[in-house]
């Protein structure tokens, strides 16, 4: 058994997504890939052809993953 409730999962994973947030744009030097970001403008219909489950990808979600990976890198802010 897991230790935490989706929910409780859900907060920490926002928390911790924020803190990164935080400490990259304290870092220009740092490339901050949040992909995060990315996925939270998909629609549900959406969500549920890119993820699994609600934090495992599938195909085609590990390809929208790597595009925001490459297009980060490739036109750095």
């Amino acid at each position: 058994n897991f230790p935490l409730s989706t929910r409780q999962l859900w907060g920490w994973s926002r928390r911790y997504t924020e803190a990164q947030r935080q400490f990259a744009s304290r870092h220009p030097d740092i490339i901050l890939i949040d992909a995060q970001a990315a996925f939270a403008l998909k629609s549900k219909k959406e969500c549920l052809q890119i993820f699994v489950d609600l934090v495992h990808l599938t195909v085609a979600g590990n390809r929208l993953l790597a595009e925001v990976a490459l297009n980060r890198i490739v036109n750095p802010k």
